[in-house]
């Protein structure tokens, strides 16, 4: 019973420490609510915002960006066992682990947002993935993932402007196709529910 109070008191205090950009001390606020409550989805989209933040303030380029791969070898190894495993709130750990060191490591961007879905942390998977695709347009795999995704929670103007990306890409893409039309027939039966209550109107 006293836990939860608990998990919302370090969550509230994560906040503040977000806005006073004191990132180091939200980081531990929040990692002791994720021990709880590995789904913690807010507490995941806030892990995600501050990433970005740190990234945008200090961008890892050159070497420190390939000496910040190297060094997450062990780690992102680690996160595949536990993906293998279906461990997903260790291995949500270890990609965390990898992408506070290099915020914008593209392959632990990618996993990860796949393992927040096993967590059922969906718009952070969201933010994952739009995050990774703001620093690397052409990577197919996440725009995909994003694209169905999108699909599946009903985000139709995100889902198509996604499968068009795809498809300028890739004019022969079958997936992509697929999709339009699965947003063309939503529109379609949206546009017959709707058309009755018009004229009743």
């Amino acid at each position: 019973m006293s836990e939860a109070p608990q998990t919302q008191l370090y969550f509230d205090k994560a906040q503040e420490a977000c806005q006073k950009e004191n990132f180091p001390y939200a980081f531990e606020l929040l990692d002791e609510v994720l021990a709880e409550e590995p789904s913690h989805a807010q507490a995941r989209l806030m892990l995600q915002s501050i990433r970005e933040r740190i990234a945008q303030g200090n961008p890892a380029k050159g070497m420190a960006k390939m000496a910040a791969s190297l060094k997450s070898a062990p780690q992102l190894a680690q996160a595949a066992l536990h993906t293998n495993r279906k461990d997903w709130a260790k291995a949500a750990a270890a990609y965390e682990a990898v992408l506070r060191a290099n915020p914008t490591h593209e392959g632990a961007l990618h996993q990860h947002g796949k393992v927040l879905l096993e967590l059922d942390c969906v718009n952070a998977a969201v933010a994952v993935w739009e995050f990774l695709l703001k620093t690397n347009p052409d990577h197919m795999d996440t725009l995909r993932q994003l694209a169905a995704l999108y699909l599946r929670t009903a985000n139709s103007s995100k889902a198509h402007d996604a499968f068009e990306r795809i498809l300028k890409s890739n004019p022969n893409d079958g997936e992509a196709r697929r999709g339009l039309k699965d947003l063309d027939a939503i529109g379609t039966l949206e546009r017959g529910f709707g058309g009755p209550t018009q004229k009743s109107e």
